[in-house]
């Protein structure tokens, strides 16, 4: 039985504030998690959206739980962290 990848839903506000992150994003880090929160609003599995930023399916799972509590602000490094 296979898996259909879950779709989040994400505004055209959000989507244009992960654009410009993914493209305009002060660290590395940040731009590759609007990269993955953007692959599943695509559509993408968690593991296609982590292969395409360069990270796991786990790490996908979290940050989309941090977009989807915090917004783009979550996807950004937490003083102290980094």
């Amino acid at each position: 039985m296979s898996r259909q990848a879950t779709k989040i839903n994400i505004s055209e506000e959000q989507r244009t504030a992960l654009e410009n992150g993914y493209r305009n994003g002060s660290t590395h880090s940040f731009r590759m998690r609007c990269l993955m929160v953007l692959g599943k609003a695509d559509g993408l599995s968690n593991a296609a959206a982590g292969a395409r930023a360069g990270q796991t399916y786990q790490r996908v799972m979290h940050w989309v739980k941090r977009f989807q509590s915090d917004g783009i602000a979550g996807l950004r490094n937490k003083p102290g962290n980094g």
